[in-house]
């Protein structure tokens, strides 16, 4: 069986579909994955068939650009540009040889498209509930909290008919310039006419809806990808085994022997993250507390004394689990690393996903979702505070990490689904 996969967007974005493709491989599928070239060297190295397509493009210039924390700006400055760039060249893809099916994270548009134009069925992989904007469980999609019942309906009547409003008419109009007949709604499209929308979470983040699309799966969060974030550049490298660099290690085995450090990791927005880290080094040193900031820059070192220690890039999935508190943006892949490590976290989210994940972790009682106005104001000391003082939310999130721990890796589960989904389609190779 061959299936091409598309891969496009920010580290957090290509790292789980790079896992998936990992995993189809391992199950005896044959695929192709269409990558940004910033990112094609890292995909060649973990032994995938690989093309590049587009322009490059660095994801650090979300980090860079404050009108990018608008998810309508990311759709139309990061995913509508290569849309017929990666129409064309999946479409020629799927011209070489048979092809069971494209898989394509949710706003890749240009590998749907080419699918639908030869006929060939797709999977939408989500990487986070709110791509659903189910009604039944609501997602919060703004920096402050808004009650369930009133979320509800904001979704049903605001937030899905101005989504449809805001992204359609890019999605009709690169069709009607790639010659593709009229559909009616192509970009919820995407997921009422796919063969399989994967949920790549788990079940216990957020379980099955009743109004969730067509043929969706939850399938668990994804296994940690390999190394990917320390190839490109990311400060929170992946390896969960990988060797600390000496003065890091020594840092944290002190650090332990008077509760843990509290540790932060601002994912792949560290350059717009600093008066945060900031904040974080001064609530540390006033609470009497060591703390490891990952991603900040290195004169916080000698401006805070020998309490507060910074690294350029060391692994979350190494580092986390060591911590007291743990402190990250809410950013799918840092949350998760967060959640494994069974630590009360602090989210302090900037745009788009992050303000549900932030919300979702806080209702699990595993932690707390702080805004960033409030942190930056003294309310960042209260929270590492309180986190350190609950044995509550330490046992919850304890709990949830033996939780995740008896859950299969989701990239796993999500390759299994969709070579069944593939399967049971007429005609399949």
């Amino acid at each position: 069986m061959r299936i091409v996969l598309t891969a496009l967007g920010t580290v957090g974005d290509v790292a789980p579909m790079l896992r998936i493709a990992e995993a189809l491989e391992a199950g005896g599928a044959r695929t192709l994955v269409f990558v940004n070239p910033f990112f094609e060297a890292h995909a060649r190295s973990l032994g995938l068939s690989v093309r590049a397509v587009g322009e490059p493009w660095d994801p650090e210039q979300i980090a860079r650009d404050p009108q990018l924390y608008d998810p309508s700006h990311v759709f139309r400055q990061v995913f509508v540009p290569p849309i017929e760039a990666e129409f064309r060249a999946i479409g020629e893809a799927l011209a070489e040889s048979p092809t069971a099916g494209v898989v394509s994270h949710f706003w890749c548009f240009g590998g749907v498209l080419a699918a639908e134009a030869r006929r060939v069925p797709w999977a939408a992989v989500s990487l986070a509930p709110i791509a659903w904007l189910s009604v039944r469980d609501p997602s919060q999609i703004a920096a402050f909290p808004i009650p369930p019942w009133i979320l509800r309906s904001v979704i049903r009547w605001l937030v899905r008919p101005r989504t449809l409003e805001l992204y359609e008419p890019h999605v009709q109009r690169a069709a009607r310039a790639l010659g593709l007949p009229e559909l009616p709604n192509r970009y919820w499209g995407m997921q009422t006419r796919a063969a399989l929308n994967v949920g790549l979470w788990s079940p216990s983040w957020r379980a099955p809806a009743a109004d969730d699309p067509t043929n969706a799966r939850i399938v668990g969060f994804p296994a940690v990808a390999r190394n990917v974030a320390a190839l490109v550049g990311a400060p929170g490298a992946s390896d969960p085994g990988a060797r600390l660099p000496p003065p890091i290690e020594s840092f944290l085995r002190e650090a332990s022997a008077e509760g843990g450090a509290v540790v932060m990791g601002m994912g792949s927005v560290p350059s717009v993250s600093e008066p945060l880290y900031r904040e974080a080094a001064r609530a540390c040193v006033a609470l009497g507390r060591r703390a490891l900031l990952v991603g900040a820059s290195e004169n916080l070192d000698a401006e805070f004394g020998p309490t507060i220690r910074t690294a350029a890039a060391v692994p979350y999935a190494a580092v986390f689990p060591r911590a007291s508190v743990v402190l990250h943006h809410g950013g799918v892949g840092s949350m998760t690393a967060g959640l494994r490590a069974g630590r009360p976290a602090i989210a302090m989210p900037f745009a788009n996903d992050q303000f549900d994940n932030a919300a979702r972790l806080e209702r699990l009682g595993a932690g707390i979702a702080l805004p960033q106005r409030r942190a930056l104001h003294g309310g960042l000391r209260a929270a590492i505070a309180r986190c350190l003082a609950s044995r509550t939310m330490a046992a919850k999130a304890a709990a949830v990490a033996r939780k995740l721990a008896t859950e299969e890796d989701g990239a796993v589960v999500a390759a299994r689904e969709i070579r069944l989904a593939f399967d049971r389609r007429p005609g399949a190779p």
